[in-house]
């Protein structure tokens, strides 16, 4: 992240940033924070998204109330595995219900405060959902992916071969039968986005929609006093979770 990319992005009309945590070690994550907050201070809404995996589990809570302590959003998706054969066992499974309850509760109590960007249906429902088990709805579009070379698919990982230019509208037979069969024999999954724009939760995002405002604006030390303060009457008032960042 430096100055002319950031004003290539303003340029291009870039005004939000999903910047993704890969490596669980301290510096990576102050590295992306160091980044999120050169972006925010442009007016650049960031977001640091983790993949929650199974051997993540304990780490999440602390590193969310270590981003939201610094006024900062904090996304979250559960780990997709299309294969259903994971490369390891550790690193790369979908986390138990269990694991799933104990670190969506945690966000759930600092969700209120408008800096977990992530919407309390994912957050309630995909425990429930084990092991990503949900399908999108053929008779909508609310989400659609364009291919480097014009290609409309489903999303990221159910493609289909049609072209952008080849329909008129999204109504279309060729598209709706072919997006229909697709969906039908796709392995299923609990794609976050994809998940959330089928199941909105306007109210509960308020909170959300005014912090980004704010930093849009560029009010953000308020946000970063917020976040900390937020942090800190939940850790005061809940001892079963360790709010503390355990990377190293």
């Amino acid at each position: 992240m430096n100055e002319v990319l950031l004003e290539m992005m303003l340029e291009a009309g870039v005004r939000s940033l999903i910047l993704s945590l890969h490596s669980y070690k301290k510096a990576a994550l102050d590295n992306l924070i160091e980044k999120a907050i050169i972006a925010r201070e442009r007016g650049i809404i960031p977001c640091i998204f983790c993949v929650f995996t199974e051997s993540n589990t304990e780490y999440l809570p602390g590193v969310a109330s270590y981003v939201v302590r610094k006024g900062l959003l904090f996304g979250i998706g559960i780990y997709q595995d299309y294969s259903r054969k994971p490369r390891t066992k550790r690193m790369n499974s979908i986390p138990s219900p269990k694991q799933q309850r104990f670190v969506f509760d945690a966000l759930m109590k600092l969700k209120s405060c408008g800096l977990i960007r992530t919407n309390r249906n994912y957050l309630r429902q995909a425990p429930k959902l084990y092991p990503n088990n949900w399908k999108c709805n053929p008779d909508r579009n609310v989400y659609l992916h364009v291919g480097p070379e014009g290609t409309l698919s489903v999303c990221g990982s159910v493609r289909t071969d049609i072209k952008v230019l080849e329909i008129d509208s999204l109504q279309e037979p060729k598209w709706q039968e072919t997006k229909r069969k697709l969906i039908e024999n796709c392995g299923n999954c609990l794609h976050q986005c994809l998940f959330e724009v089928e199941n909105p939760d306007p109210i509960g995002d308020i909170p959300t929609f005014l912090i980004g405002s704010m930093m849009a604006l560029g009010q953000y030390r308020p946000v970063e006093w917020w976040g900390a303060w937020w942090v800190s009457l939940i850790a005061a008032r809940d001892d079963k979770v360790d709010w503390n960042l355990k990377l190293k």
